[in-house]
């Protein structure tokens, strides 16, 4: 085996970056389980988010960039990846100032460029990243409730919460741990074949208004939520903050030493 390095193995508590855009409630449930990790500071994109109601009830200093004012202001595409790097700087540099060892995405709803992984960071899933299509992609990625979405119509019958490390790649990078499974459920006498009513999956997802398949797939969204990533996130960043978490040369993850190749079980980790 090749030497292994720890995802963190510095002073402790482990100074954690959280990155919100909208609710904020997974964020909230990592600075109510702090410990090992601390939650130093918070940024959104979005001024209209609950960031600064968690800043101020919480006492956490507060970092806010309104993206889509940025991309305004330079006439270009939101999917500019090199201005977004431009974006991204001054934040690097607001970490750099307080120490942050690592940025927990939670709930974050824009791809970070390399200008901000040259530290840990970290992304909350609702979707099974163990998955792949025949192409190699994953098949569960994308925001919100289409991962769930996907899963339901693909004849799943579970749906599940992953944790991974972040790479340039949406959803690309290497799992952490994954939820313990969510039954799919669809009411009786509703086919799955029926649940796109028509339309194709991008067609609803340009426009979700009043589609059932949507509905569904937020009430599994908020399953994973509850049973999922309020209770994988936090274990994550106690477990890498205490050195449990490690990585060969090659990327590879490992926990206690051995290796991980889809990420560890929730019910494993608990053992």
């Amino acid at each position: 085996m090749s030497e292994l390095e720890p995802l963190y193995s510095g002073t402790k508590p482990m100074k954690v970056a959280g990155f919100m855009s909208g609710s904020g409630t997974n964020l909230v449930k990592l600075i109510e389980n702090q410990g090992a990790y601390e939650i130093s500071m918070i940024f959104t994109d979005n001024p209209k988010s609950k960031a600064t109601e968690i800043s101020l009830k919480y006492k956490i200093p507060l970092i806010s960039d309104d993206i889509k004012e940025f991309y305004e202001a330079s006439h270009l595409p939101m999917n500019d990846m090199e201005h977004r790097k431009t974006y991204d700087l001054p934040t690097r540099i607001f970490l750099e100032v307080k120490n942050i060892h690592a940025i927990a995405l939670a709930g974050y709803d824009w791809v970070v460029t390399n200008v901000l992984l040259d530290r840990l960071c970290v992304n909350i899933h609702p979707g099974d990243l163990r998955v792949f299509k025949e192409n190699g992609k994953r098949k569960y990625i994308g925001l919100g409730w289409v991962p769930s979405a996907k899963a339901i119509l693909a004849g799943e019958k579970n749906v599940y919460t992953s944790c991974h490390l972040v790479t340039p790649g949406l959803d690309e990078g290497p799992l952490l741990m994954v939820s313990a499974p969510q039954r799919v459920i669809i009411p009786a006498g509703v086919r799955r074949e029926d649940l796109l009513e028509g339309k194709t999956l991008k067609e609803i997802i340009k426009n979700p208004q009043g589609h059932y398949l949507v509905d569904l797939a937020k009430e599994h969204q908020e399953r994973l939520k509850v049973n999922g990533d309020w209770l994988v996130y936090p274990l994550v960043l106690k477990l890498i903050a205490e050195g449990r978490y490690a990585r060969d040369k090659e990327g590879k993850l490992f926990f206690d030493g051995k290796p991980i190749p889809n990420g560890l079980n929730y019910e494993e980790a608990l053992k």
